[in-house]
């Protein structure tokens, strides 16, 4: 499993990726030689002199992660009996374990040139909004709060949306996914106080935006999700039967030169950016992805 001689490094902590198997597929098709490295190995088997990674003639690093948390907890604690607090602590020792480990990791890779940039940081979700005021972008009005009384104040009569403060969780149970999607709150359901949550002035839409960019070349994509009742809150509640119409898109030179003054600031080299466009003519910025998904939109835009 050395990748010694090899020019190009996909690392993924998935048995199976289609993001994946498709960058193999370009590569392939103009004769690049790569080598796969999938995280979940390198946590677990055992390492000897032949199979040891050997990243000195790396040129580029590809990576989508190095190993998923969920994947962890399934391989050490499926099989293990003990008191539910019990397990819970050892779960958070062991994470915090594998997260130092991800980064020890990750710093071999420091000096090659990476994708996305192992060098920089996946910011919070707030962290990112306020960077993107601060580069001129237009963003929802929002506040975290565990009161009511304080959503009331944000409300002040206009609808509003929440959304996790972290990347939305999935759970899989009864071979089910299960997921966060966005949804308009019903203020007047709310306890008086509650878990710190992150509330969102909801913005009516004329359509939204999914950008990939890759050094500071943008791939925009329209998705026309205010036309469906299913998708028109949250494009992800997908309605296969009726699909959204998607497009190439072309941003505005002032909107790409924002975006650019951003992804600068937070020393992004590649990623998925989420944008609305209102019926007010605003762009609104929403998040980035550091790790997104582009095959939806290759496909859909060639």
């Amino acid at each position: 499993m050395s990748i010694k001689n090899e020019n190009i490094a996909i690392i993924d902590g998935n048995d199976f990726a289609l993001s994946t198997e498709e960058i193999i597929d370009w590569l392939d098709n103009n004769n690049k030689s790569w080598k796969r490295i999938k995280g979940f190995d390198f946590l677990f088997e055992k390492r000897t002199k032949t199979n040891e990674y050997d990243i000195s003639q790396c040129k580029v690093v590809w990576f989508r992660t190095v190993v998923r948390n969920t994947n962890v907890s399934e391989f050490l604690f499926n099989q293990i009996y003990l008191d539910k607090k019990l397990v819970s602590e050892i779960k958070s020792s062991v994470l915090n374990e594998l997260n130092v480990f991800r980064s020890y990791y990750l710093r071999q890779f420091n000096q090659i040139k990476s994708y996305p940039n192992i060098s920089s940081k996946d910011f919070d979700k707030i962290y990112v909004l306020e960077k993107a005021i601060d580069a001129g972008l237009d963003v929802p009005e929002y506040k975290i709060t565990n009161n009511k009384e304080e959503v009331l104040l944000l409300s002040n009569g206009r609808k509003l949306i929440s959304k996790p403060l972290f990347e939305i969780p999935s759970f899989v149970s009864k071979n089910q996914l299960l997921t966060y999607r966005t949804e308009l709150i019903e203020i007047n359901e709310l306890s008086d106080f509650f878990f710190p949550s992150l509330f969102q002035v909801y913005i009516e839409k004329e359509y939204e935006l999914r950008v990939f960019f890759m050094d500071n070349t943008f791939f925009p994509m329209v998705i026309f999700s205010q036309r469906n009742r299913k998708t028109k809150v949250d494009f992800r509640n997908y309605d296969d039967e009726i699909p959204n119409r998607c497009c190439p898109y072309k941003l505005p030179s002032s909107l790409t030169k924002r975006l650019k003054k951003l992804i600068k600031t937070l020393n992004y080299n590649t990623g998925s950016i989420d944008i609305l466009k209102g019926l007010d003519g605003k762009y609104y910025f929403l998040e980035i992805n550091l790790t997104g998904q582009f095959g939806w939109l290759s496909m859909t835009c060639n």
